[in-house]
């Protein structure tokens, strides 16, 4: 039962340009700590 409950729960909140936003700012996220810590081992 909670397993239908979060699937109409996601399909009534997301779109796939919503889905993309996330992701997207997900992945800057992830490549600016990249860059820091690569950064970091630098020093």
């Amino acid at each position: 039962q909670i397993n239908t409950s979060i699937c109409k729960w996601t399909w009534r909140n997301f779109t796939a340009e919503r889905f993309s936003s996330i992701q997207s700012a997900r992945a800057k996220k992830t490549r600016k700590a990249k860059s820091l810590i690569k950064f970091l081992e630098n020093l």
